[in-house]
């Protein structure tokens, strides 16, 4: 693992002039961003976000410089075509007036931290949040490139505070978040 660092810090250096950052973005294969909520406190109804871009611009091996997470809202998937169509509707995630969830992080963050803090948008409403997270570079078995594990379970949202308050007395407040992302090195030239 050490090598990676010192092979990506000479990268880094040795292309000063002709490579703003590292971007690492999310393998859509590899990863994942599902969610679960109850309905009536007793039955959980889980999905996934089947469109998902996450990009992570690294200023060096230990410091992630800026983090954009974007889910497109018309890609949620619960295996229930019904309830997905109810769900992209105006009530709820209003796809067609509000048609990605963004999560942005501008300030440095450490890739040792445990928590971060960034801004969540939801049907244009904007709140920071602060998620836990577990940040583990690792070597593929395949390729044997390096990569970024990014893990996060139960992230607790909840939808009044994005204007998403339907069936109140059906669905639960809280909605559960938990990630599973794969990102992979890029590079992008000023």
């Amino acid at each position: 693992m050490r090598v990676f660092f010192l092979i990506l810090m000479a990268i880094t250096i040795y292309c000063s002039q002709c490579v703003a950052f590292v971007r690492l973005s999310c393998d859509p294969l590899e990863s994942k961003i599902t969610f679960r909520s109850k309905i009536l406190s007793l039955v959980e109804v889980s999905g996934e976000f089947e469109a998902i871009t996450v990009d992570v611009d690294l200023e060096d091996t230990q410091i992630i410089k800026k983090i954009q997470v974007r889910l497109d809202s018309n890609s949620i998937d619960t295996n229930n075509k019904t309830r997905d169509r109810d769900l992209r509707k105006s009530k709820f995630l209003d796809s067609i007036n509000h048609p990605f969830i963004l999560f942005t992080v501008n300030t440095p963050v450490s890739v040792n931290q445990t928590d971060i803090t960034g801004n969540l948008s939801i049907k244009g409403i904007e709140k920071s949040i602060t998620i836990p997270v577990k940040l583990q570079y690792y070597k593929t078995e395949g390729t044997n490139q390096y990569v970024l594990s990014v893990k996060s379970n139960n992230i607790i949202i909840n939808r009044n505070d994005f204007n998403i308050n339907a069936y109140p007395f059906l669905i639960s407040d809280e909605v559960m978040v938990d990630l599973d992302l794969i990102l992979k090195v890029y590079m992008k030239s000023n």
